[in-house]
């Protein structure tokens, strides 16, 4: 009977460790995604100081075509000239461009020229408020054609411009969206977009994305479903919470007409200040919040 249950035993250390090493293995493939926008945040970091009339900020412009055209994902650029006389563009991918139905996914790529909460003469790095963005964006963008959307056609929008000028509240004007939002016309010729996804600050280790006031009263059953998935995915990060409104690239897009969320952790202690640099991010994080936004994607694909 004892040599009976040693066996036993033995057969369940056996399975619990075969059982550990592949959770072990799948969480590491899970994570790939994380790792990968975790790399491509460092390559945006190289470039330094992305704000309007920085070399960085045209070496971003370079990295975002290359990565799309690397991914067969049509690009267009949308230039025009500020009234301050900028030369700006907002860059669009277009993923299933012949789709009818359409979501944007949206971040920003420049980043904010002064470091206002701490040092207001340095440029913030913008690890978080800039780059994570982006990342996430480039992400959808490897992974996506090959997954062959087929009733869906999604436009990655990289808006220039969102930290230029910013003001006060009630002044601020993100000035690449306010463009994209006042020419739709330009790239939607027949129907407007149904949906709208901004995703700005999102590599926090301690990441806690609550609702939006926006994005819960002007799109409130896209926001709830998105935060559905969020949960499905991690239900410590996504809060059904509503707090106070925030203007971001999302703001121009809910005037026009198009549901609108913003999906953003605003608690970040290294907002606006030269300590946003890339060992504040977590590939965790940007998973979490990348695997959100992909399954609503193709929950909107039957």
């Amino acid at each position: 009977m004892k040599k009976y249950i040693k066996f036993i035993y033995f057969i369940l250390v056996i399975a619990l460790l075969f059982s550990a090493a592949f959770f072990i293995k799948l969480d590491a493939k899970q994570n790939e995604n994380g790792k990968s926008m975790i790399a491509s945040i460092a390559t945006q970091m190289s470039f330094g100081a992305r704000h309007v009339g920085t070399e960085g900020r045209l070496k971003t412009q370079d990295y975002i075509r290359t990565e799309l055209n690397n991914n067969k994902v049509e690009v267009i650029d949308q230039k025009w000239e500020d009234s301050t006389s900028q030369n700006l563009n907002n860059i669009i991918g277009r993923i299933n461009p012949e789709a009818k139905n359409r979501i944007i996914v949206g971040a920003h790529y420049d980043s904010q020229q002064s470091a206002s909460n701490d040092r207001p003469n340095m440029p913030v790095p913008g690890a978080n408020d800039s780059a994570s963005g982006v990342a996430l964006l480039l992400e959808i963008a490897r992974n996506y054609n090959a997954n062959d959307l087929k009733n869906v056609g999604v436009d990655l929008v990289f808006f220039d411009a969102e930290e230029y000028q910013p003001g006060n509240f009630e002044s601020w004007s993100p000035k690449g969206s306010v463009y994209f939002a006042d020419n739709l016309q330009s790239i939607y010729k027949s129907t407007k977009p149904n949906a709208a996804i901004v995703v700005d600050m999102i590599c926090d280790k301690n990441l806690n994305i609550s609702k939006e006031f926006l994005s819960d009263s002007n799109a409130r059953e896209q926001t709830q479903n998105i935060w559905n998935e969020g949960k499905n995915v991690d239900a410590t990060v996504f809060s059904n919470s509503v707090r106070t409104e925030i203007k971001d690239d999302h703001t121009p897009l809910a005037a026009m007409g198009i549901p609108s969320t913003l999906i953003i952790d605003f608690d970040y202690p290294y907002f606006h200040t030269t300590k946003d640099t890339i060992d504040k991010c977590s590939s965790k994080s940007l998973q979490t919040t990348y695997e959100t936004v992909k399954n609503y994607i193709y929950s909107l694909d039957k």
